[in-house]
């Protein structure tokens, strides 16, 4: 069984390929069976190739037991002779939404470990029987095509890939093969607390399925709407490649007649892909609110509409999607030389210590300041909406450096040329959470 299983996994990662003459994986391991097992596979997979794996789990710190749980994970893959790490959630817990933030927060250290040692693949371990509960939740909340197509086996996210290579194994086969390998797992107790949905769906299978439906029969149905869905995600990069323009300064433009040609369900990609882009946001919105905005830009609606942290707004004959100026981030400490992520759609990289600067958008006012310094720029080519929503750098009240502008002040309170040579405060560079296609270009 456990050859049987293992050239089953080789099969499924050649279908991610290619991969580096000398592969370096990142896996993704709590303490249950199916990461435990994801992760001695992967690893059998990358030293028959030369290369190696490195084990990463994730302490929420959610629960008291979970530090203990994670050292457990470290003294098991020692035996296996496979590098190990602990990943620790140090932010502020939300009031609300706590499920939904621990899976932000976790993918979030788990790529910015990955981007920090130079590993381009991330695996997870979701296997059948998650994917089968993802589409059966989906539907319970009103999915349409793209959730119902469940969980994708690759995904990019913020310069890595993340691979699902289990999405056709059982979750019984899994806990097979561990056993056979003499290897122990823990369960986490949380996955029995019926206060989460997927819990809920868990607990109660038989409702949502009869006696000739299996995982299998959703899990397959699933796999034919993700190949519909692969198809319009093509369709829909080609039609950005073409009919979009996306400016470095985090807004976009859409051809207005060329949207109401495209097919329906590649526009539906297209705008879902651009919303989050602009608004910085890792899932798309929701399918009935999407819809209601595609059905007023198709039918020619002269006036503005809202979604997703977007605003969408007639301009010039076409649409122009920019940042809504609600709920943006406070203003940001530019002292350290970290880099980090602003607004979920910008790469900051500070270049002072000094002054205390700091980032925030340029607003209304700091327009004003920057125009009464620089005439000029009230021609530059940024439309209003976008301007008021670029990052810019601050010291004390004045704005000294807006570098999608091409503005810096050179004399504010006897500040300097700046920083560094040539004066730059900060590097920033739009980086939003997914690329745009999944060529993984974004800028045109």
């Amino acid at each position: 069984m456990m050859a049987n299983a293992e050239a089953a996994f080789s099969a499924r990662m050649a279908s991610f390929g290619p991969f580096e003459s000398v592969p370096r994986l990142a896996v993704a391991v709590s303490s249950g069976a199916d990461s435990m097992a994801l992760c001695l596979l992967a690893d059998r997979w990358a030293r028959g190739r030369g290369g190696c794996v490195s084990a990463l789990t994730v302490d929420h710190g959610l629960r008291p037991e979970a530090a203990a749980e994670a050292e457990q994970v470290g003294r098991w893959l020692k035996r296996w002779r496979i590098d190990h790490a602990v990943l620790r959630w140090r932010s502020e817990r939300p009031k609300a939404g706590l499920q939904a933030a621990a899976r932000a927060v976790r993918y979030r250290l788990l790529s910015a470990w990955c981007r920090e040692q130079g590993v381009l693949h991330l695996l997870v371990g979701h296997h059948l029987d998650d994917q089968a509960e993802t589409v059966v939740l989906r539907a319970s909340r009103g999915s349409g095509i793209d959730g119902l197509a469940g969980m994708p086996a690759i995904r990019p996210v913020e310069g890595i890939r993340v691979l699902r290579p289990l999405l056709d194994v059982p979750g019984a086969a899994l806990r097979a093969w561990l056993k056979e390998a003499g290897q122990s797992w823990l369960e986490d107790p949380s996955n029995g607390d019926p206060a989460f949905a997927r819990n809920r769906v868990r607990g109660a299978w038989s409702t949502f399925v009869g006696e000739n439906v299996t995982t299998e029969d959703i899990a397959d149905a699933a796999r034919t709407l993700g190949r519909l869905r692969a198809a319009s995600e093509r369709e829909a990069g080609a039609f950005i490649g073409r009919w979009c323009r996306v400016h470095p300064a985090g807004y976009a433009h859409i051809d207005g007649e060329a949207l109401r040609r495209v097919p329906e369900p590649v526009a539906r990609v297209t705008m879902a892909r651009l919303l989050m882009a602009i608004g910085g946001r890792t899932y798309p919105p929701a399918p009935a609110a999407l819809n209601r905005l595609l059905v007023a830009l198709t039918g020619g609606a002269p006036r503005g509409r809202t979604l997703a942290q977007c605003r969408v707004d007639a301009w010039r004959g076409n649409w122009l999607v920019v940042r809504e100026q609600r709920n943006l981030p406070e203003a940001t400490s530019l002292q350290g030389k970290e880099p980090f992520t602003w607004d979920g759609r910008f790469r900051v990289q500070s270049h002072s210590d000094a002054c205390s600067p700091f980032l925030a958008p340029l607003g209304e006012s700091g327009w004003r300041a920057v125009v009464a310094d620089r005439p000029d720029l009230r021609r530059c080519p940024l439309p209003s909406p976008a301007r008021l929503v670029t990052p810019a750098i601050f010291a004390g009240d004045e704005v000294v450096d807006v570098p999608h502008l091409g503005y810096r002040r050179r004399a504010a309170e006897g500040l300097d040329d700046g920083p560094v040579a040539g004066g730059a405060w900060a590097t920033i560079r739009f980086r939003p959470p997914i690329p745009l296609t999944h060529a993984g270009s974004f800028l045109a």
